[in-house]
């Protein structure tokens, strides 16, 4: 099956495919978008431009950087999730309030997509879903949790912020979002939700992903404070998966490529 990735938040556009009839397994675009005009706009303009966008698929999955709810799987209902979201998150009551169920996790991911990129993407793709910039990211992470005997807080550096993340026996303990534009603030989220989740400085675990500025600056801080602070490096974590040698492409579309967190 020959599969379109797209990724899109406010800080720009890519575009992704692996197995196409190519001599390359991973093949990765970059995509400068327009400032003033809205995400769906830039889609259609890269639609016309685009290299990867011009080739026919069978699907595309869509990758958007939209704020996540969490609801466990078994206190979810789906004509109740528009306005458990409103309530969360107000300002999207002009979007389209979707959801992925994360059966592995036992939690439903609900989420906005722009109704205008909604139709853009269904009228070039006929099958086609959306899911969260992170979603593959804790997918991927939560097999490593559940086989460690430490309780572990992953935190996932992306797009000017960090999402961070826990789980254990297969159950998200804490999930929430900051922003991380500045390496201070950065330092004060993590080790506020350390204290928070009452996580032992001494035995359990800070597993850090993606770009976090001032990454030197950042960890040898944390040190000073928790024994076990560990950056993941994509090639080591996904076994040197073709996606990891493709410069500039953000963790989330490495772990997309590179495991089953898309089946």
């Amino acid at each position: 099956m020959k599969r379109l990735i797209i990724r899109i938040s406010e800080r720009g556009m890519a575009f992704a495919t692996d197995h196409y009839d190519t001599d390359t397994q991973v093949e990765y675009e970059p995509y400068s978008t327009r400032g003033g005009i809205s995400a769906a706009a830039n889609l259609r303009e890269a639609l016309k431009t685009s290299t990867l966008l011009s080739r026919p698929y069978d699907r595309a999955d869509v990758l958007i950087d939209t704020p996540m709810l969490l609801v466990p799987l078994d206190e979810f209902q789906e004509d109740e999730a528009p306005l458990l979201y409103a309530h969360t998150f107000p300002g999207y009551n002009q979007h389209h309030i979707t959801h992925v169920i994360i059966a592995e996790l036992y939690c439903v991911a609900v989420f906005a997509v722009n109704k205008d990129l909604l139709t853009v993407v269904g009228d070039h793709f006929a099958q086609h879903r959306f899911m969260p910039v992170s979603l593959p990211v804790w997918r991927h992470l939560r097999v490593q949790a559940n086989n460690s005997q430490r309780k572990r807080l992953y935190a996932y550096f992306h797009d000017a912020q960090v999402e961070m993340f826990s789980c254990w026996q297969n159950r998200i303990r804490f999930y929430n979002t900051f922003p991380a534009t500045q390496e201070h603030d950065a330092l004060y989220y993590l080790l506020y939700v350390w204290r928070q989740m009452g996580l032992n400085a001494e035995t359990d675990e800070l597993h850090i992903a993606g770009e976090p500025a001032h990454q030197d600056w950042l960890t040898e801080r944390l040190r000073q404070f928790l024994r076990n602070v560990s950056i993941i490096n994509p090639s080591d974590d996904l076994m040197n998966a073709p996606a990891t040698q493709t410069a500039g492409m953000p963790y989330d579309l490495m772990t997309l490529l590179s495991t089953n967190s898309h089946d």
